[in-house]
């Protein structure tokens, strides 16, 4: 299977919606998305603000334009209501540029997530993709080897657009899988310092550890883990 594209919505909840909201997405929103062809839906709550984090896998982004994922919005009455109660929303679509395990080995195919925490990393440059690849497995990648309780790690570059929503966010995303808190501080600071690096002359930089809290994956379409 072709790799996937990452669909991000990030934002913060209206006070006292948490609740409301996480339970509608788990019964109702995430397997609707789901039936029209996503790929899996997940939910995640980040340690610093924005806190809400969906995070979908998309075939393309010419779903966004369909019929039968425009009505399954419009039949759900409530879309209305959570779409105003989510306070500085922002939608991002990510191509999957590089893919490794958890030793820093780069792989061809398209594993879904795993683990429950993500450690986040976004920024903007003016480097080009080969110098950000370059960057990538100089400062993550090798750095990567020998420790415990990763399971994954991927850039991802912003390289088409949602057809209703242009991006706010950042143009690149490097994203690693964790299994524990002691390995996620390890890996955030790991980025942090990766970022600083004068080759890259990262702006806008901004890192983040979300938890997940659901998830619902087309698994028989996935690679093995």
């Amino acid at each position: 299977m072709q790799k996937p594209l990452i669909y991000i919505v990030r934002a913060e909840l209206a006070d006292g919606f948490e609740d409301e909201h996480h339970a509608w997405y788990a019964r109702k929103h995430a397997p609707d998305v789901l039936s029209v062809g996503f790929l899996s839906a997940r939910g995640y709550d980040a340690t610093s603000s924005p806190k809400m984090w969906n995070i979908y896998e998309v075939p393309n982004v010419e779903i966004f334009s369909l019929d039968i994922y425009n009505n399954m919005h419009k039949n759900d009455p409530f879309v209305a209501i959570a779409i105003p109660k989510l306070h500085g929303r922002t939608v991002s679509v990510f191509t999957q540029v590089i893919i490794a395990n958890g030793d820093g080995k780069e792989i061809d195919g398209c594993p879904t997530f795993s683990g429950p925490r993500m450690i986040s990393l976004r920024f903007d440059t003016a480097a080009d993709r080969a110098r950000v690849e370059s960057w990538f497995r100089k400062n993550v990648l090798v750095n990567l080897g020998g420790k415990s309780g990763v399971n994954r790690a991927r850039l991802w570059e912003q390289q088409q657009s949602h057809p209703k929503w242009p991006s706010t966010e950042a143009r690149w995303s490097v994203a690693i899988e964790a299994d524990d808190a002691a390995s996620a501080d390890d890996l955030l600071q790991l980025l942090a310092r990766a970022s600083a690096d004068s080759s890259l002359d990262a702006q806008n930089v901004k890192t983040d550890i979300v938890d997940k809290r659901y998830a619902l994956v087309r698994e028989d379409l996935f690679d093995a883990p």
